[in-house]
């Protein structure tokens, strides 16, 4: 999550719509696990809301992309920011989270072995995005060089082969039952999102193409909708969440269209460039990696009502909860924030 450049207003955009959405899809996730507990059309609904947000992280690998790919920088420059900006914020909230597990979930016992196993999964279920944001840094000094001195068809090839390998084969093999033999291991993991988010900021956007990214993001909602609900029917019921997956085609599809789409809005409607509404969304992007980080905190305290108030996304109709429930967990989450950044040291925590 890359702080933008002073003249991509977009970017800023573009940071809290993901991080909304990844607050609005662990608001509805739980319901979706409850196919025969709640009523059909509860499901449903956290059905299309989670099916609407499943770019969220792809949209963050794309926005790093875009941001981190045209600069130059020393390796030893490069990795110094990215240990401030991720590495030293991730171990400290990993050790957070161990004792919020151990001591308020009661779900752990603190031992070595609990620290150890940092090294192989992360302490949260939301961290893995960090684990794997560190995985794609490692390989961003030769994704410049591709990005910097690849004519765009190259890189537009590069895209195509990486859906391919990463995400079109493993769909053939999963339902179909027919094994391909080549091989595109090398292509295989997130790395594509960076080139594409690379892409489709660096060329410019028209209203046809807006158009277009938006008739094809409705149709990969749909698809990711109904196709999950098709996938559990065939699983007896049983929660399949292989439509959600972040390099499943639909998604894949849907982050691109929702980065183009993003896009030219922000930079042909005069509305979003209002000043206090640039001041806002500027403030809400500066504390975006902060959100992401604690929002699953506030979203347990408020299920369980220890902020004075139960809420959460099936207390009564999720067409109404789960959006109420994500809008109170992300304004709690950027105050908890903007409190944080106050103070010199724990700013360090929320860079």
């Amino acid at each position: 999550m890359e702080q933008k450049t002073e003249e991509f207003l977009w970017v800023d955009w573009m940071r809290v719509l993901a991080t909304f959405g990844v607050v609005f899809l662990h608001t509805a996730s739980p319901l979706l696990s409850m196919y025969h507990n709640v009523p059909d059309s509860y499901w449903w609904v956290a059905n299309i809301y989670d099916s609407m947000v499943r770019m969220s992280v792809p949209l963050f690998f794309m926005i790093s992309g875009f941001l981190l790919l045209p600069k130059q920088y020393s390796l030893l420059t490069f990795f110094s920011k990215r240990v401030h900006k991720v590495l030293i914020p991730l171990l400290a909230w990993s050790i957070f989270f161990l004792l919020w597990k151990a001591y308020y979930e009661h779900s752990i016992s603190l031992s070595l072995d609990s620290f150890l196993s940092l090294i192989s999964a992360p302490a949260y279920f939301h961290l893995w995005f960090f684990y794997a944001l560190l995985g794609l840094y490692l390989a961003v000094p030769v994704l410049r060089v591709i990005a910097q001195h690849a004519e765009p068809t190259i890189l537009q090839y590069f895209v195509a082969l990486w859906f391919i390998g990463a995400s079109l084969i493993p769909l053939i093999e999963k339902f179909s039952g027919i094994q391909i033999g080549i091989n595109l291991h090398f292509l295989l993991g997130y790395g594509g999102f960076f080139i594409l988010g690379y892409l489709l900021g660096t060329h410019p956007v028209t209203k046809t193409h807006a158009r277009i990214a938006c008739v094809t993001a409705c149709t990969c909602v749909m698809i990711t909708a109904v196709g999950t609900y098709f996938l559990m029917i065939a699983n007896d019921g049983l929660h399949n969440g292989y439509l959600y997956r972040p390099l499943a085609p639909n998604v894949i599809v849907l982050a691109g269209s929702t980065f183009v789409l993003v896009r030219f809005v922000v930079e042909h409607y005069p509305f979003v460039k209002h000043e206090t509404v640039h001041m806002i969304i500027r403030s809400l992007s500066t504390a975006s990696l902060g959100i992401y980080l604690i929002h699953v905190i506030i979203l347990n305290l408020l299920r369980h009502g220890h902020l004075g108030i139960y809420l959460y996304g099936y207390r009564g109709n999720p067409a109404i909860h789960i959006p109420i429930t994500a809008l109170a967990t992300f304004c709690l989450s950027y105050a908890m924030i903007s409190i944080l950044r106050m103070n010199h040291l724990t700013r360090k925590l929320v860079p």
